[in-house]
C-alpha cells in the first residue's frame, strides 16, 4: 500500500476526506498507538494482539477473522489450493493458542538484552504465523511493543520495519535463519535495520528543526510566546488543520488562533486545502509533506545495490531526503 503523506494526513484529520487505502494506513497508525500505548502501562498479552489484529483489518472480511486466531493452515509462497509447493508452513492452527502464550511469556522477561528481545519475539510471532492476513502488520506493532516496554524508545519508535521490508531478502533470509536455529544471524540483521532507522530519523529530527527556523524567520518579529509561534510547533505532528483543532492543541480561544493562522498563511506556511472556501476552512502544511514524502523515501531505499525498491511517495524536488544507495 502506497499513500502519500498529504493524504494520510487529510485522513487523520477527518478519515472521509480518505480513501480506501488511507484508511488502511491509517489503521495501521491506530493500532501502533495503541499498542506502544498499552505496551508502556501494562503487559503484552494474547488479548491485546488479538485486539491490535482487529484493529488492522477492521475493514477485512470476515473469513480474514479479525481479531482471532487463524481456525486453519497457513502457508508462504507455493500455489493455491494446497502447500505443496510452499516455502514456509506455519505450525497447525490447533496449537497457535499454546504458541501464542509462550511468545507473551517470552516478552515479559527482563533477562536479556531489550534489542534481542525484540528480535527475537518478531521473528517468532511470524514463524507463529497466527491470523488468517495481516501477520506482518500485527508482527511489525510488535517489535516496537517490546522496545517500548523496555525502555527502549520514548516519543517516537525508529522505523524499523520499513527498513527490513526495504531489504526484504536479508529480512526474509534473517527469519529463515532464525527458524534454522541461527538465532545469532537473525539479531544480528535486526540490530542493522534498528540502527540505520535511528540514524535516518535522527536527520528526519534535524531537517525538521531546520524547516522550524525558517518558519520562524517568515513571521518575525512577533512575542515568543505568540499563538503563532506555539502553532509552528504542532505543524509537523498535525500538517492538516482547522481553527477548532489549533485552539483545541494551543488551549487557547479561536479567537487567539484565528489572527494565528492567517499570519502562517500570509507568511505561505499554511495554504488553503479548498481555494476559495468560506465556511469550514482547513489549511495544511505543505512543506512538511514534502519533508516526510523524502523521508519514506529514503526508508524504501535497499541497502544492496541491485535490490529493488520499496513502493513509496516520491520526493518533492527542494527538501527532503534523497538519498543514493551505498
Amino acid at each position: 500500500m502506497v499513500v502519500g503523506n498529504r493524504r494520510l494526513a487529510e485522513a487523520l484529520f477527518n478519515p472521509s476526506l480518505g480513501n480506501n487505502t488511507a484508511r488502511s494506513v491509517l489503521a495501521n497508525v491506530r493500532a501502533m498507538e495503541t499498542g506502544l500505548e498499552e505496551a508502556a502501562h501494562g503487559p503484552i498479552t494474547v488479548e491485546l494482539l488479538c485486539h491490535l489484529h482487529g484493529m488492522l483489518l477492521a475493514e477485512a472480511p470476515k473469513e480474514d477473522y479479525p481479531g482471532q486466531h487463524r481456525p486453519g493452515p497457513v502457508w508462504l509462497g507455493g500455489r493455491l489450493p494446497n502447500p505443496m509447493e510452499a516455502d514456509y508452513i506455519a505450525p497447525p492452527s490447533a496449537i497457535v493458542p499454546d504458541l501464542m502464550a509462550d511468545l507473551v511469556a517470552f516478552c515479559q522477561r527482563e533477562d536479556m538484552p531489550a534489542l534481542a528481545q525484540a528480535a527475537v519475539a518478531h521473528a517468532q510471532f511470524e514463524t507463529i504465523h497466527p491470523f488468517a492476513d495481516g501477520n506482518g502488520r500485527a508482527g511489525r506493532c510488535l517489535i516496537h511493543m517490546v522496545m517500548q516496554r523496555r525502555g527502549l524508545v520514548d516519543r517516537l519508535a525508529p522505523p524499523v520495519s520499513q527498513i527490513l521490508a526495504a531489504n526484504g531478502k536479508s529480512y526474509i533470509g534473517g527469519l529463515v535463519s532464525y527458524r534454522e536455529g541461527k538465532a545469532d544471524d537473525w539479531c544480528e540483521t535486526f540490530a542493522g535495520a534498528v540502527s540505520t532507522a535511528c540514524e535516518r530519523t535522527t536527520g528526519l529530527a534535524e531537517v525538521f528543526q531546520q524547516l522550524r527556523r525558517e518558519w520562524a524567520e517568515k513571521i518575525a518579529p512577533e512575542r515568543k510566546d505568540a499563538a503563532v509561534y506555539l502553532l509552528l510547533d504542532q505543524l509537523p505532528r498535525t500538517p492538516v488543520i482547522d481553527v477548532d483543532r489549533a485552539a483545541s492543541l494551543l488551549g487557547r480561544a479561536r479567537s487567539a488562533v484565528s489572527p494565528a493562522i492567517e499570519k502562517l498563511e500570509a507568511a505561505g506556511i499554511l495554504s488553503p486545502t479548498r481555494e476559495g472556501a468560506r465556511r469550514g476552512r482547513v489549511w495544511a502544511a505543505r512543506e512538511v509533506f514534502a519533508v516526510l514524502d523524502g523521508f519514506e523515501w529514503t526508508l524504501a531505499t535497499p541497502s544492496q545495490p541491485d535490490a529493488p525498491r520499496q513502493p513509496s511517495p516520491r520526493p518533492h524536488t527542494g527538501r527532503g531526503f534523497a538519498s543514493e544507495r551505498k
